[in-house]
């Protein structure tokens, strides 16, 4: 992520042609919580309604990040940071018998530098 960039969302309305832009607060002051890629979330969602994202977050060369980024309720952000680690991409596998919507595994690889 580029410095300045910010997590957004782009609602467009097929009828209208509108589009509507809505950012999302930092309330957890996270340098990383707004400014991630590679976004996954639960597969099972796609195409409803969901408040849970996932993300990579890098400031820079050596620092990286896992984000739990909550649409819904940002003061339920979470981020994951280890000095001298470095993280992937995360794929999101849900539990079968899953009671939320974040109820499952990430997986990922981190390399201890």
């Amino acid at each position: 992520s580029g410095e300045g960039d910010e997590f957004t969302r782009y609602t467009i309305n097929l009828s209208s042609g509108n589009i509507r832009v809505s950012t999302f607060p930092n309330t957890i002051q996270s340098k990383y919580i707004n400014n991630f890629d590679f976004p996954t979330i639960n597969e099972e969602y796609r195409g409803l309604p969901y408040c849970i994202v996932y993300g990579w977050s890098a400031i820079d060369y050596s620092r990286m990040a896992l984000v739990k980024k909550n649409t819904c309720d940002s003061s339920k952000d979470l981020v994951y940071y280890v000095e001298d680690h470095y993280t992937s991409e995360m794929h999101f596998l849900p539990n079968p018998r899953r009671q939320s919507e974040d109820d499952g595994v990430l997986v990922t690889i981190v390399f201890d530098g």
